[in-house]
């Protein structure tokens, strides 16, 4: 069975002005979408968290945190909200718990920080990013190489925009650096060492970050700074580094800090640090050789077991060596266990990394050197040696060429290492081990497959704190439920070539019809999992949601069912008619109306009972609402009369007229609010208290009157004209209180303008602007609440948010993105505040 991937993007909300929508899951499509960069471009852990980046859009690449856990690995940065923040690189340090890094935002490329206790990302200032290349901390201040469009220079910060500035090491344009050749700091104690020109001239420099303190120590010509290897490292109280001499030799030198302590130790072939044993750098020079820093101390070791390079790790005091050797015309890696010393030095195993000219680093944990090596079976996989017992790991895909491409990882304060393997319905994502086979899992997929269309989440019907909807998965459509977590989402594949219809939710399970061909159908319930999937009626139906089951209509019968087949009845049989029952929810009881007819259900053959009015309907009553204590109704023009709007208590001396109403007209409910019913009649919006005289207009005309939602004792509602113009209006049973909050002249008003869904204190629908198109609004009944909430879709292209659905503290809705398609969303939780319930 092909896994579920998601990725749940939680913001934090503690009032109404945060309400923010949220991806609840990313169900499966069709494609893979690695998420993982090649390379350790951005791995550190502060504390027991581990930050790293994803790229989790396809065209957005992210900062996650992660503890250890995979409910604990979390997306920080949120490229596709507002403000849009991308992480391009480089990660250039940690200062005072926040994470530097090089970034975009909506106004371009930048220099940004990020709080690791919360919060967003904030902008340093504007930066060139194709020329930054790392930073280093001294002290209070991080230093960084800031190339602006105008000037390449040394800035230092403290994390915050007003403490981070300039050095200008050489006044004018240019600066000190050129990125061309090699803008890279490097620190050792107190100092801060770079290539680069100041008025003392061009060549390594020493500095503390002052333009005083700021020393030539080497002068070298452009051409060696053009060449150069680059490669600097800190040992003892020395910096290594090299630079490229002639017939391609490198020069290998040592500084202190000082122009007298810096001069050539050695002539190498490469500069290649393996790791460090007893004050002792190994590298590979051209062969193994060892140094500490001194010229005396630099020699080429008598280990002579490779005939290209040498790579590896160290290991207490041991090198774990990986060492390649022309066989045949054909490169063949050993691994190799060494101290230094051909006496020290065996062979553990033949290798194959397929290859690669440049090995896998590997990583350690405990006593034991973890590398990629494909056996001719199980593909590239992860193994582990302590130096005598060789094996593998973990299988990652099992029948399967692939699982392993690279082996940086990220050493954890726990012991555990994260890093990145390719598992095929995931892809390229990270994964964490312990150095156990059953520790080693996947931490998270940060990018999960996704169709071109997305799962596209459709008839979401709620029960309780619950949404049931339809999506269409990679095998097929699915029914599928949540609780608004990703934990609490799942879809079970139906697997059938009927059409899902007509569905309702209630008693904790979502009822639908079958229709398949040259067949009368079955209506079915499920709780959303196959096991609990079960057919419960032999005939397709329209299911009508009540409080502990479903009511539908069968031929003349009525039937009643709580989703198990026990407890499916016959509960009534109407007389013949030509009209077709409806259903309403309005009240304690459920309402059904057959033509000119009325009758409340609690679902039971006895409490199922026809209200007759003492002065029956003669039309068809074709809507029912509640308003306050009453329940309101309307009746179809007839011959003898218009269209009529009654009211009832629920009794049948309490049903009366209340207005006679245009004759040949369709009448219809726009919503509820307080003791106030409002219904559209002539494109004219009309409020009513129960009695005819305060039956009246309110000044809110138009063509299309859509359904609106009580917002505290007030109704919002929508209007769209002909020309294209949405409105949101407000009202509350007033002409003084009836106001425009505002006003949109959409493209295509046929995409958006939809129903308002309540809750709490705001109402939510689709809205439009010309810079955003159709996306989630919310208005609170003013003209300043009334306003987007989230650019789902970032730019003009529309998230066409659609079927509004409320479950329990969140509104639940689909909504396209990029990458991902269509996919389920909420908004709310326990930020939304509660509106008391003043009137039911």
């Amino acid at each position: 069975m092909r896994k579920l991937p998601f990725l749940l993007l939680v913001f934090s909300l503690s009032a109404f002005a945060e309400v923010q929508p949220y991806l609840v899951r990313d169900l499966p499509g069709y494609t893979v979408h690695d998420s993982m960069p090649f390379g350790r471009t951005f791995w550190t852990t502060i504390g027991n968290m581990t930050w790293f980046i994803a790229n989790t859009t396809g065209k957005s690449i992210e900062v996650f945190k992660s503890d250890g856990t995979t409910a604990g690995t979390v997306q920080v940065t949120h490229g596709n909200g507002v403000p849009e923040i991308q992480f391009l690189g480089p990660y250039l340090g940690t200062l005072n718990g926040r994470l530097i890094y090089g970034g975009t935002d909506t106004g371009g490329e930048g220099v940004f920080a990020l709080d690791t206790s919360g919060g967003e990302p904030v902008l340093l200032g504007r930066f060139v990013l194709r020329y930054l290349t790392n930073g280093v901390v001294r002290g209070d201040a991080l230093y960084f190489f800031g190339p602006t469009t105008s000037e390449r220079e040394l800035w230092r910060t403290d994390g915050t925009p007003a403490g981070t500035s300039k050095i200008d090491l050489m006044p004018g344009n240019q600066g000190a650096f050129d990125p061309d050749r090699d803008p890279s700091l490097f620190a050792l104690g107190p100092w801060i060492f770079f290539y680069g020109a100041t008025p003392q001239g061009t060549g390594l420099h020493r500095t503390d970050g002052t333009i005083a303190n700021t020393t030539l120590l080497l002068p070298l010509s452009a051409s060696v700074l053009f060449n150069d290897t680059s490669e600097i490292i800190p040992l003892g109280d020395r910096m290594l580094f090299s630079l490229r001499g002639a017939q391609g030799n490198n020069a290998l030198w040592a500084t202190d800090g000082t122009p007298a302590g810096t001069s050539q130790i050695a002539t190498v072939r490469a500069f290649s640090p393996i790791g460090i044993i007893s004050g002792k750098l190994f590298f590979d020079g051209g062969g193994l050789w060892t140094t500490d820093g001194t010229a005396a101390g630099t020699r080429v070791t008598d280990v002579n077991v490779s005939t290209t390079s040498y790579s590896g790790r160290v290991l207490g005091s041991r090198l774990f060596l990986f060492g390649q050797v022309n066989d045949a015309g054909k490169l063949v890696s050993t691994l190799y266990v060494s101290e230094g010393t051909v006496a020290t030095t065996r062979p553990i195993m033949k290798v194959d990394q397929h290859g690669y000219t440049s090995l896998g680093e590997g990583f350690v944990i405990g006593s034991n050197f973890y590398f990629r090596h494909d056996d001719g079976i199980h593909g590239m996989e992860l193994w582990r040696t302590d130096g005598t017992v060789t094996e593998m790991l973990a299988d990652i895909n099992p029948g399967y060429r692939t699982g392993i491409e690279d082996v940086y990882g990220e050493e954890r304060p726990d012991g555990k290492v994260i890093f990145v393997a390719k598992e095929l319905t995931t892809g390229r994502e990270p994964w964490i081990t312990d150095g156990t086979a059953a520790g080693t899992h996947l931490l998270a997929n940060c990018a999960p497959e996704d169709s071109l269309n997305g799962s596209s989440p459709r008839q979401l019907r709620a029960s309780g704190d619950s949404v049931f909807f339809v999506a269409t998965l990679f095998g097929g459509d699915a029914i599928g439920v949540s609780d608004g977590t990703s934990a609490g989402t799942a879809a079970t594949l139906v697997n059938s070539p009927w059409t899902i219809s007509s569905p309702a939710a209630a008693n904790g399970r979502y009822f639908f019809s079958t229709a398949p061909t040259n067949s009368p159908g079955q209506i079915y319930a499920t709780d959303g999992t196959a096991a609990g999937t079960t057919p419960i009626f032999e005939q397709s139906a329209s299911p009508h949601a009540m409080a502990n089951g479903i009511l539908f209509a069968a031929g003349r019968d009525l039937w009643f069912s709580d989703g198990t087949i026990a407890a499916t009845r016959k509960i009534h049989t109407f007389d013949a008619s030509s009209f077709l029952p409806r259903f309403f929810s309005a009240g304690e009881v459920e309402w059904i109306t057959q033509g000119p007819r009325l009758w409340t259900t609690d679902g039971t053959e006895a409490g199922t009972v026809e209200l007759i009015p003492s002065q029956p309907p003669t039309g068809e009553v074709y809507e029912v609402i509640r308003a306050g204590k009453l329940i309101y109704f309307i009746e179809s023009s007839t011959f003898d009369h218009g269209a009529r709007l009654w009211r009832s208590d629920g009794t049948a001396a309490g049903s009366t007229i209340v207005k006679d109403l245009a004759a040949q007209t369709v009448t219809e409910f726009v919503g509820a609010a307080g003791p106030f019913v409002y219904f559209a009649l002539n494109g004219t919006l009309y409020r009513s208290d129960g009695t005819a005289n305060g039956t009246i207009a309110l000044p809110v005309s138009s063509p299309c009157i859509f359904s609106g939602a009580a917002v505290g004792d007030a109704l919002a509602l929508t209007s769209f004209a002909s020309n294209g113009t949405m409105t949101v209006w407000r009202s509350d049973g007033t002409s003084a209180g009836t106001a425009q909050l505002a006003a949109m002249l959409t493209k295509d008003g046929s995409s958006g303008c939809k129903s308002l869904t309540a809750h709490g204190n705001a109402a939510y629908f689709s809205g439009w602007d010309a810079v955003h198109g159709w996306e989630l609004w919310t208005t609170d009944g003013t003209s300043s609440g009334t306003k987007m909430l989230a650019d789902i879709y970032p730019g003009t292209k529309s998230s066409l948010p659609g079927e509004l659905t409320l479950a329990g503290d969140r509104i639940f809705f689909s909504a396209d993105s990029p990458s991902i398609g269509r996919e389920l969303w909420a908004v709310g939780g326990h930020s939304i505040p509660r509106r008391h319930a003043s009137h039911p």
